[in-house]
């Protein structure tokens, strides 16, 4: 990975629009979530971001939450 051991981050456009928009719905709220990638087959110093999914807004008692969240992740991703 990376020569220097440094990664470089490309985010797809639908991934941005999508986080962006979310934080502007709920400006009062911390938003979290996960973004969704790879590294890239071509150069393994860049990872791809081709997806983020916007989880919940608290930042309260983050783990479990958190945990059932990433659970169901991979369900809202098919």
């Amino acid at each position: 990975m990376g020569g220097n051991g440094e990664l470089k981050y490309e985010i797809s456009q639908n991934a941005y629009i999508k986080l962006v928009l979310h934080s502007l719905r709920h400006k009062t709220a911390a938003v979290n979530g996960v973004l969704v990638g790879r590294i890239s087959p071509k150069d393994e110093g860049v990872v791809e971001i081709s997806d983020s999914v916007p989880l919940f807004h608290s930042n309260l008692a983050l783990l479990p939450p958190l945990e059932i969240s990433l659970i169901m992740a991979p369900i809202l991703l098919v």
